[in-house]
């Protein structure tokens, strides 16, 4: 089987079906967090490449928006038909330009081809209304496409967020223009390939650059009227804004979380510090907005709860991610890096107690290599109880009343998801009920089903996704009222 193919040259970016070269030839090096090697370099595009995309995705919109359901279905199908053929493949660009480990970056291609596969399944769904005739009259309402609408994609799940990103907006009918981060754009690239091959042309496009100038020309430009974006809070305000400066678009934004996992005093400490050690997705080195970073403990159970925790994170391997028996790979970029060392420090000044981990990895000359870190004795009111790391940092707080921690739990801006570990599920119910979020967790470790609406409240976004919502609002929905 041939290896997948596009221009390693950095000067191309992929749109109307084939690689189309930038006007200024601005490059991004592709730097591996593994050894901080550079791999690859990818396009900085331009607004006026953004202008030539997306007129090549305007030209493959109607015959796309216009095709079958089932028809677009069945492209979406051979599509993930093709990521599984070169799935391996697909795993090792995740861990050499993500950073994922390679258990991580192998499960990762499975759900994306599971995920392509689900959406399909509501292909059907998009479907109009019909309403009461007035026996002179006929009337219903249509699903109909946008036509050209763009993703901007974050850089912790990079190929997940891309075919998550994709699947409704394709599905629905939309000819599809993607922006994978500038940190980590191969998947992106790669997935173009396969594009390439089996989808209509101009039908996906794949544009990398900097979000300040290929990102900020997708989003305020006049052609497209819906926009998606998965990243941090900061950036989210600044797409909202730009959006509406361009027009009146539809902009769903899935942004951060500082998720509380609630331990009440009858718990099993066990079982509960299974739950907080699996919520911190330490396989993507905790960068992931579902991580629980915050976990209050009843004050019976917090020191047993924090034992036990600490030992399973010490246990890790940190280590090269392209290993098998790796746990945990580096953090994706050296700013981003930087940062998050920088809140081990801020924890540590404030006078948090590190109980597992709070340095560099040891025995790494280069990369990003960071040890999992546990904070004891962390109040409320200190930084890392409160703002979004987004790494392997978790925090650890102490509560004696429901009252007073309900509102640790609530003192934040986000509402993305909460867990509730309980003795009971009718106190578990009861708890999560007065938590802000848009998800909730009781008594389980499990992941969020597909079908079920994904998204937060607050400062967390705007939108669901994960479910056939998600496709529905890639259409906007027309009326028709016709004579007899």
């Amino acid at each position: 089987m041939n290896r997948l193919e596009w221009p390693r040259d950095g000067r191309h970016v992929f749109a109307g079906g084939d690689w189309m070269e930038i006007a200024d030839g601005s490059l991004i090096p592709c730097i591996s967090p593994i050894d901080e090697s550079v791999i690859a370099h990818v396009a900085a595009a331009q607004a006026s490449d953004v202008d030539r995309v997306v007129e090549a995705a305007q030209a493959a919109a109607e015959s796309w928006g216009t095709a079958d359901l089932a028809e677009r279905a069945q492209y979406l199908a051979i599509f993930a038909g093709k990521m599984a053929e070169h799935a391996d493949e697909l795993a090792e660009i995740e861990i050499t330009d993500g950073g994922l480990t390679r258990r991580s970056a192998q499960a990762n291609v499975g759900r994306c081809i599971s995920w392509i596969q689900d959406y399909s399944s509501f292909a059907m769904e998009s479907r109009g209304q019909t309403y009461p005739s007035t026996g002179k009259t006929l009337l219903f309402t249509r699903r109909e496409p946008y036509g050209v609408v763009a993703r901007i994609t974050p850089f912790n799940h990079p190929m997940n967020s891309v075919v998550q990103a994709i699947s409704p907006a394709l599905l629905a009918g939309n000819a599809t223009i993607v922006k994978p981060p500038e940190q980590c754009s191969l998947s992106a690239l790669a997935l173009a390939a396969i594009a390439r091959d089996v989808l209509p042309p101009g039908v996906l496009s794949v544009v990398t650059g900097y979000g300040a100038e290929a990102g900020n020309a997708l989003v305020a430009h006049p052609e497209i009227r819906r926009v998606g974006f998965t990243g941090s809070v900061s950036t989210g305000q600044r797409i909202v804004q730009t959006a509406a400066k361009a027009g009146i678009k539809h902009v769903t934004v899935e942004l951060g979380g500082k998720n509380p996992l609630v331990v009440t005093g009858d718990a099993d400490p066990e079982f509960a510090a299974a739950i907080a050690f699996r919520g911190m997705n330490f396989g993507h080195a905790g960068q992931s907005c579902m991580s629980t970073s915050r976990i209050l403990l009843h004050d019976d159970i917090y020191d047993d709860v924090v034992d036990r925790l600490a030992a399973k994170m010490a246990s890790l391997k940190i280590g090269d991610p392209r290993e098998e028996s790796t746990d945990v790979g580096p953090l994706a970029f050296e700013s981003h890096y930087r940062r998050v060392l920088d809140y081990i420090e801020i924890g540590a000044a404030e006078g948090a107690e590190v109980r597992a981990g709070g340095r560099p990895a040891a025995g790494f000359e280069r990369g990003f290599y960071l040890e999992p870190t546990l904070f004891a004795g962390v109040t409320p009111t200190m930084r890392i109880a409160t703002e979004e790391i987004f790494g392997p940092v978790v925090s650890a707080l102490r509560w004696r009343s429901v009252d007073e921690m309900l509102a640790i739990a609530n003192d934040t801006t986000f509402g993305l998801n909460c867990r509730v570990i309980a003795g009971t599920l009718d106190e578990g119910l009861a708890i999560g009920s007065k938590i802000k979020s848009g998800m909730c967790f009781v008594n389980t470790s499990d992941r969020l089903p597909f079908g079920m609406p994904f998204g937060g409240s607050r400062d967390s976004g705007l939108g669901k996704e994960n479910c056939v919502e998600e496709v529905l609002s890639y259409t906007h929905e027309r009326s028709y009222v016709v004579g007899l």
